[in-house]
């Protein structure tokens, strides 16, 4: 298979965890989408090294250097966004309902949000989220609990 083949396939297996990841770390669908874009940049220069690696492993791979664009796009910018202040945009076509769920996404804490996305969005289960976050899956597990709990309390749908 060519080069570009390769990369092809490899996209399109990850792309979807990889944006989760990057949606739940930044918050914003907009600089998630240009962070994934130069995440996957960056694994096309290294491609051969990526390739070496197993199939199994490759999504951590392409992880690690999605958080290392997202560290050196926080760097950039000098200031941290305070990322429980940043609200994901919802399709105006969506109505209010999808842009209430977005703001009380938004307001969940970091850690909690980036689970919760990247299991929903990114289509990981609680293991690959620990995997590539470096934490047990139990853990992991207990905070998608926590952050529906959350979402449901903010959103008015469950009670204390």
């Amino acid at each position: 298979m060519n080069r570009a083949a390769e990369f092809d396939r490899l996209f399109d297996e990850h792309r979807q965890a990889i944006h989760g990841y990057l949606l739940g770390r930044t918050g914003d669908a907009d600089l998630a989408a240009d962070l994934l874009q130069e995440t996957y940049l960056r694994v096309w220069r290294k491609l051969e090294l990526v390739l070496q690696a197993p199939d199994c492993e490759r999504r951590f791979y392409i992880l690690s250097v999605a958080r290392s664009v997202t560290a050196d796009n926080f760097r950039r910018r000098r200031t941290e966004l305070p990322l429980n202040e940043v609200t994901m945009a919802a399709p105006a076509s969506e109505g209010a309902d999808l842009g209430m769920i977005d703001q009380a996404i938004a307001r969940l804490p970091e850690d909690l949000r980036t689970v919760l996305v990247m299991h929903v969005l990114g289509g990981m289960s609680s293991g690959e989220v620990g995997k590539a976050l470096n934490r047990p899956a139990g853990t992991v597990r207990y905070q998608l609990h926590e952050a529906r709990r959350r979402l449901a309390l903010m959103l008015g749908v469950e009670e204390r």
